[in-house]
C-alpha cells in the first residue's frame, strides 16, 4: 500500500491552483497526512543576476519588507482556513522556482507534490518553460498534475477514486506507475483499466493504405501488447480489483486522454521518462501533454 504522510502543494494564487489545493486538502484529509502549502517569488527573473541568485541560494530575502508582507497576506488570504481534519502551514518561500520546490520536497520528506498546470503552450512555453514539467522530471517523489480543464468543473475533488487509467509502455517507469496505480485500486476499490499505445497507424489508415500482411503484422503487434498487459497484474491483485486491458494506436497523449474520458476516469497514472532539455520544450512529453489536456488529475511517478 501507498503510504503518504505528508503533502506538497507549491500554489501561485492562479484559479487553476486553487483548484489543486483542494485536491491536495481532499488527498490530506485521504490520508491522514499533514499538508505544506507554499508560494515560491522569483524577484531575480527577469532579468537572472549572478548577484541575486547568490543571495537565493544563500538563504537572503530577496524581497523588501513591505514587499514580503504584502505577499504573505494574499497568500494566507487565497488558502483560507485549513479544513477540518487536514493540519497545513502557508510559507511564502524566495529563490528559483523550481529549486526551490524541489528542494523542499527532499527537506521535508515529502511523499507527494500536487501542483496546477497551466495549459500554455507556443512561443510563451518555448521561452519560460514549464514549471510543472520539471518539477515532475526531477522530482524525489511522485507528483499529481491538476490540468486547467477541472477550474471549469463544478463538483470539488472527492475520493475514493471509482476508476483508474494507467498507460503502460513497459518501461521501468511506468512498470513503478503500475505499482502505484494498483495500490491506489485496492485502497480505493477502484476499477483498473491498463492501456498500452502503440505508435502505429489507426485502422481506418492501414485499411485504405497498407497491404494486408502489414496489417497482420500490426494486429499482432497489438495482441502481444494486450498479453503483456494481462501479464502485469497478478491473479491476487484481479481477486480485488476489476481489471481490464486496451490496446490503441495513435498519439499516445491523445489515446490516453480520449480513452480516459471515455471511461469516465476519476484519475490517469503514468510514468515519466528523462529527456534531453533541449528537445522537451520543442516537442513536450506525453506526460505533459496528458497533464496539460486532461479532464481529470494525472499522477506522474519516475523510475
Amino acid at each position: 500500500m501507498i503510504r503518504i504522510d505528508h503533502i506538497l502543494c507549491p500554489v501561485d494564487r492562479s484559479e487553476i491552483s486553487r483548484v489543486a489545493l483542494d485536491h491536495a486538502r481532499t488527498l490530506a484529509r485521504w490520508y491522514g497526512a499533514s499538508l505544506s502549502l507554499m508560494e515560491v517569488v522569483w524577484p531575480g527573473m527577469p532579468p537572472l543576476t549572478i548577484p541575486t541568485l547568490a543571495a537565493a541560494e544563500a538563504g537572503f530575502n530577496l524581497l523588501e519588507p513591505e514587499e514580503r508582507a504584502s505577499y504573505l497576506s494574499a497568500l494566507r488570504a487565497f488558502c483560507g482556513p485549513a479544513p477540518a481534519g487536514v493540519t497545513e502551514q502557508v510559507e511564502l518561500l524566495e529563490g528559483p522556482i523550481v529549486d526551490v520546490i524541489l528542494q523542499r520536497t527532499v527537506k521535508e520528506g515529502a511523499q507527494l507534490i500536487v501542483m496546477g498546470t497551466h495549459g500554455r503552450s507556443g512561443f510563451d512555453r518555448l521561452l519560460l518553460g514549464s514549471i510543472a514539467e520539471k518539477v515532475m522530471r526531477k522530482a524525489a517523489c511522485p507528483v499529481l498534475l491538476v490540468p486547467p480543464h477541472l477550474a471549469d468543473d463544478p463538483h470539488p475533488p472527492k475520493l475514493p477514486y471509482r476508476t483508474i487509467v494507467c498507460a503502460v509502455d513497459f518501461s521501468p517507469a511506468s512498470c513503478k506507475a503500475l505499482a502505484h496505480a494498483i495500490s491506489l485500486a485496492q485502497e480505493s476499490a477502484a476499477r483498473l483499466v491498463l492501456t498500452h499505445v502503440l505508435t502505429w497507424p489507426t485502422e481506418q489508415e492501414m485499411a485504405s493504405d497498407f497491404s494486408l500482411s502489414v496489417c497482420a503484422f500490426a494486429e499482432s503487434l497489438k495482441d502481444a501488447a494486450q498479453r503483456r498487459l494481462r501479464a502485469s497484474v497478478s491473479d491476487e491483485a484481479r481477486q480485488w480489483c476489476q481489471t481490464s486491458e486496451i490496446v490503441t494506436s495513435g498519439k499516445p497523449h491523445e489515446q490516453i486522454t480520449r480513452l480516459a474520458i471515455a471511461e469516465h476516469a476519476d484519475l490517469i497514472v503514468m510514468g515519466v521518462h528523462s529527456r534531453n532539455a533541449v528537445v522537451t520544450p520543442f516537442f513536450g512529453s506525453t506526460a505533459n501533454q496528458v497533464g496539460r489536456h486532461g479532464r481529470c488529475p494525472v499522477l506522474i511517478v519516475r523510475p
